[in-house]
């Protein structure tokens, strides 16, 4: 019958498969094995892949890294900047520069010493409290570099203005000195 030739022929195959089986356990042992998910169909048991399988990672941390330390570097100029800032409004602190403390006491500085200065507070009844320069939160020192430096802008506006203005009397001059000409040519 038909049912029992496909049972004989199922039968067959099983065994097939059972013989197969048995054949690649006896070659475990051995480099290769047979990897129906390759594109060779051979899988070695040493071969974990290319090396440039993980390069993408590789590339990934190298940026990271890359823009930590640019990071660092910019965040570190910013704060030397800051640092140098206040240093600088510090040491221009003189007597009667108004200033206000980190604890809010307001008044005018005295005396300067070298890392302190003697602000006076208070009304009619004057008082003088002794702080270190670095209790100062607000001050309304002018840093003399930046005055210098605001001197030499004004100085080439004021040559261009000064310019400017002989060029125009020049030029009325000259209008004035023509006209004269012209009416002197007509008499």
């Amino acid at each position: 019958t038909a049912d029992g030739e496909d049972l004989l022929q199922g039968e067959e195959v099983s065994d097939a498969v059972d013989a197969s089986n048995e054949n690649e356990e006896e070659s475990s042992g051995s480099e290769t094995l047979k990897d129906p998910n390759s594109d060779t169909g051979v899988s070695d048991s040493t071969n974990k892949g290319h090396w440039t399988d993980g390069i993408g990672t590789y590339i990934l941390l190298g940026v990271m890294l890359i823009a930590f330390i640019g990071f660092y570097i910019y965040n570190n100029r910013q704060q030397k900047k800051r640092a140098a800032e206040a240093q600088k409004q510090l040491d221009a602190i003189k007597p009667g520069t108004k200033i206000k403390t980190i604890g809010g006491v307001c008044g005018v500085v005295t005396e300067v010493d070298e890392d302190s200065f003697v602000l006076q507070t208070g009304g009619k009844e004057k008082s003088f409290v002794t702080f270190d320069k670095r209790a100062v939160a607000e001050s309304d020192a002018v840093v003399e570099e930046e005055k210098k430096e605001e001197k030499e802008e004004e100085k080439p506006k004021k040559e261009k203005k000064a310019k400017k203005e002989e060029a125009v009397e020049e030029s009325v001059e000259e209008k004035a000195e023509e006209k004269t000409e012209e009416a002197n040519d007509k008499e």
